[in-house]
């Protein structure tokens, strides 16, 4: 096999990445794709005014009530101040009357406050008492959470041990941070917040973390934004871990030559704000994660030098910003997916070094359908050392006007 230049003969193909012996140096994205929330949910409380009764007074009649005097027996022309006692009840019937219906209004009106004052309370304490709990309840709450949005399955939860178990109960018992359950589902600010750092403090649990070959402060005190460390290669600086955007949404897992081990947990696929996935040169194992089908955001996907085995999913062809797949010196077999020749947002694929077997002339074979087709950003393709047969025609080429390198 070789590999055939077009255009200049100096040409130097940049990366993203970590500059490492084998590791194929085309450009990738370092653009992140903002997330935005989607539903912040706000609880109204409506009390319906209560219209107050009108009371009609019967008090307007003559009053014929007998003097105090009178009913004493004594004359008119006493001095008498005070006013009949009959008299007086009646005034205080009259205007407790007026009153009542204003003291009722008031009863309901402060017994809606009260409700709702209360229910507030509640939910309140619900979200910032998680610190203060008991370790039992305190994990019980972090499981409904979770177990309520889909994030991760209940079973798995509960069961002693498991990398999800004890994912749950750090964030239950040991994150300094996030203390509380939020209010507000995964899609609110809060939710994708809680449940970002839940993922990331699961990946650490489920790849290795306590043998990684970094300390990338993961598990520690800071943001989940800040779980990341600068490596110097060829005295340039690199950023190696978790990166956000300026909402404080994971966009980037860079982790290239860290002793990541064993498989990519199914949850990774809740982070769907993630643009760039770069894990070369690790122990990576297990087929094709498919769980990633969720993260239509992705720009770069480099999982070289692993040990994945099975084959392509078909998914990566439909992701509408992606721009560089790199799954190199695996053991990835069978024939590629179809529609990996009709993305025209691609500039970069290296799947050498595998075992993928089928038509070296699949690109012309496949996108031959659409008549006048050519994919103008692809610039970079290394196909050599796998099992593909046939020879390449002329017309395959035509197709990609913009080919730099063509390793076959």
């Amino acid at each position: 096999m070789t590999t055939t230049e077009f255009n200049d003969q100096d040409l130097a193909i940049a990366s993203s990445s970590i500059e490492l012996p084998d590791v194929h140096k085309f450009a990738s994205s370092s653009s992140s794709t903002a997330a935005e929330d989607d539903n912040n949910n706000n609880m109204l409380v409506n009390s319906n005014e209560v219209a107050p009764t009108q009371v009609e007074s019967s008090m307007d009649i003559e009053q014929s009530v007998p003097t105090v005097a009178e009913l004493r027996g004594k004359s008119d022309n006493e001095d008498v101040t005070t006013r009949p006692p009959v008299r007086r009840l009646r005034d205080k019937l009259f205007y407790a009357a007026l009153a009542l219906p204003f003291i009722v209004i008031g009863l309901i009106i402060s017994g809606v406050i009260f409700a709702v004052s209360n229910d507030n309370s509640n939910s309140s304490g619900m979200a910032n008492s998680l610190r203060d709990m008991d370790p039992d309840k305190s994990f019980v709450a972090v499981v409904e959470y979770l177990e309520k949005y889909d994030i991760s399955e209940y079973p798995v939860l509960i069961r002693e041990g498991s990398f999800q178990n004890l994912a749950a109960k750090w964030m239950a018992h040991d994150d300094p941070v996030h203390r509380r359950i939020p209010e507000g589902p995964p899609s609110s600010e809060e939710g994708y917040t809680f449940m970002q750092r839940y993922i990331m403090v699961l990946m650490y649990y489920q790849m290795g973390g306590p043998g990684w070959k970094y300390d990338f402060n993961f598990l520690s005190t800071r943001n989940t934004c800040e779980w990341f460390i600068w490596i110097v290669v060829e005295e340039r600086d690199f950023p190696m871990g978790v990166q956000c955007n300026d909402d404080g949404f994971l966009t980037t897992l860079v982790m290239v030559d860290s002793n990541v081990k064993g498989v990519f947990p199914y949850e990774l696929s809740e982070l769907t704000t993630l643009t760039i996935i770069e894990m070369d040169v690790n122990e990576i194992s297990g087929s094709f994660p498919v769980n990633l089908e969720n993260l239509r955001s992705l720009q770069s996907l480099h999982l070289s030098h692993n040990k994945l085995t099975g084959s392509l999913p078909s998914y990566l062809g439909v992701f509408p910003d992606l721009l560089t797949i790199d799954v190199s010196f695996n053991l990835l077999e069978g024939s590629l997916p179809t529609e990996l020749a009709t993305m025209d947002t691609l500039r970069g694929v290296a799947i050498d070094h595998n075992l993928f077997t089928g038509n070296l002339n699949f690109w012309d074979e496949w996108s031959r359908p659409m008549a006048g087709y050519q994919q103008n950003n692809l610039e970079y393709i290394f196909l050599e050392h796998n099992a593909f047969g046939g020879p390449i025609e002329a017309t395959m080429i035509e197709k990609l006007p913009n080919l730099k390198v063509f390793g076959k």
